[in-house]
């Protein structure tokens, strides 16, 4: 396969994070997100907007070292026996976590589509059973596997973000039961607060520190093996 990007480099104390993010004014909190997340100095991330995610943060807004890939990158340039995005992406990334999933992206989701890029990583993510016992980074193979025949624990978590109606609408409690039980999706959220529109009501993004202090537990649970 030949090489048509860099990823971040991984290293046995840093987890690997995907941070995704849909159509959803919520978005405008993402720069906040990876600020933190730097600032903690323990992860590699990879931030993946969406067509209209773009629309609400502008690429100046990203702080460095965090690598952006859009759907553009998917296929642009792309030749036979090129690496390809979407599954080198699954390969490298140990979490995925779509903040704000829109109720668009929910529906996209809960029915298999991949026509983003986004999708799409979602939808190659590697569902092998997971180990009785968690495995060290420092394990993890190239190829997604771990050097000691165990299976890699990757995890995936969602933060929805909607207007209220949208997220009492009955479609949404099937959709969001298809991720947690089928997909294995832990949800984070909504909370309840005066949104963009102006209404009050549950449908607002959990807060950044919610998504940070997850991310810690996931870090923590992924780095040290159960007793």
């Amino acid at each position: 396969m030949v090489r048509r990007f860099e990823l971040p480099a991984s290293s046995p104390d840093r987890l690997n994070v995907i941070v995704a993010s849909t159509g959803s004014v919520a978005t405008i909190k993402i720069p906040s997100l990876l600020s933190a997340l730097v600032g903690e100095g323990c992860y590699n991330i990879i931030y993946l907007p969406s067509h209209t995610a773009r629309e609400f943060v502008g690429p100046g807004e990203i702080p460095h070292p965090v690598r952006t890939f859009n759907d553009a990158d998917e296929w642009s340039g792309w030749c036979r026996g090129d690496e390809v995005l979407h599954i080198e992406l699954r390969k490298w990334s140990h979490v995925l976590l779509l903040a704000p999933l829109s109720a668009h992206t929910l529906a996209k989701l809960a029915h298999g589509l991949s026509d983003s890029l986004v999708l799409e990583v979602v939808r190659a993510w590697d569902y092998s059973p997971l180990p009785t016992t968690t495995t060290s980074i420092a394990t993890l193979t190239p190829e997604g596997g771990c050097s000691n025949g165990r299976t890699a624990r990757r995890v995936l978590g969602c933060a929805p973000a909607m207007n209220t109606c949208m997220y009492t609408h009955p479609f949404t409690a099937t959709h969001l039961r298809v991720l947690t039980e089928t997909l294995h999706f832990t949800v984070l959220g909504p909370v309840e607060k005066t949104l963009a529109c102006g209404d009050v009501g549950t449908g607002a993004m959990v807060e950044v520190r919610d998504l940070v202090e997850w991310l810690r537990q996931v870090r923590s649970e992924i780095l040290s093996p159960r007793q």
